[in-house]
């Protein structure tokens, strides 16, 4: 089993423009993406963080709407196709682990970016506690933390297991996924059209990580959370950092039933179809 630079350096990294259907179709995605996490569509003057940004998917559409993008990715293949597709745009490559990135970073920013199942390749459920805790420390008093992530805690079975990525007269990939406890192995296996070589399989692990312990986590560092998940089975969480909220922690509401108040007012839905920072700025006037 490889470790996750490994795996992208071997075998996705070269392929994964193709794999995402081409960069067109992936930066259209991407700003749906962007769309569906309700952000400004004007970020003239703020700053994004985008933590594991491959090749631009989400960081392009965020510099076209106006953001200062910091674009952190471990795979200089990847980032050098990032940096052939942002022409001028105000995006600022940076090859780094990503948690080493954001425990360093001595700056603030407007916002933070996690998406594409980024989550999911760090080590261990610590791991994902301290991006959160660094996000918190990173992000200005007005800032919000953006994840997405497939959810791996319900297993597929049998021939569930096999999934089709994309198939083409020149190639085709299929996954494999095998359960553990904590963490999904995947295979990659990529087939060369017209070559007689065997396939190329490569394999690297991944968390299983429960949307609600992750909402739950957010809100114990003080943010508003908003989760929403789609049909492909990706989960999105949109946090919202509120200004002199302190972390809290979950208590027995039966033991303390004032806290019962609290943790409504930070579980509130988040309309989807507005803003986030107008959402926040009207939030802060309200609770």
């Amino acid at each position: 089993m490889n470790s996750v630079e490994d795996h992208y350096a071997t075998l996705l990294a070269p392929i994964y423009v193709w794999m995402c259907g081409g960069i067109e179709v992936a930066l259209s995605q991407g700003e749906r993406e962007i769309q569906q996490a309700g952000l400004d569509p004007d970020g003239a003057g703020r700053l994004a963080i985008d933590l594991g940004s491959g090749f631009g998917r989400h960081a392009i559409p965020l510099a076209r709407r106006g953001y200062r993008v910091i674009a952190v990715d471990s795979s200089s293949h990847l980032l050098d196709r990032l940096k052939d597709a942002a022409h001028d745009l105000p995006i600022e490559p940076v090859q780094s682990d990503l948690m080493t990135f954001l425990s360093g970073f001595e700056g603030r920013t407007d916002l933070i970016l996690c998406m594409g199942d980024t989550l999911t390749h760090l080590q261990s459920l610590r791991h994902v506690d301290q991006l959160i805790e660094d996000a918190s420390a990173t992000l200005n008093e007005d800032g919000a933390l953006v994840l997405s992530f497939r959810d791996y805690t319900h297993p597929e079975e049998s021939v569930d297991r096999f999934i089709s990525v994309r198939c083409d007269p020149q190639r085709s990939m299929t996954c494999f996924l095998e359960y553990s406890s904590d963490h999904v192995t995947v295979y990659d296996i990529i087939h060369e059209s017209g070559l007689e070589s065997s396939p190329r399989v490569s394999s690297y692990r991944k968390l299983r990580l429960a949307p609600d312990a992750i909402e739950q986590r957010l809100i114990d560092v003080g943010f508003i959370v908003r989760m929403s998940r789609d049909k492909t089975g990706m989960t999105m969480v949109v946090a919202l950092k509120v200004p002199g909220r302190q972390t809290r922690r979950r208590r027995d509401t039966k033991q303390n039933p004032r806290q019962t108040n609290s943790l409504s007012i930070e579980k509130q839905t988040i309309d989807l179809d507005r803003p986030l920072f107008a959402v926040l700025r009207e939030r802060l006037f309200t609770m």
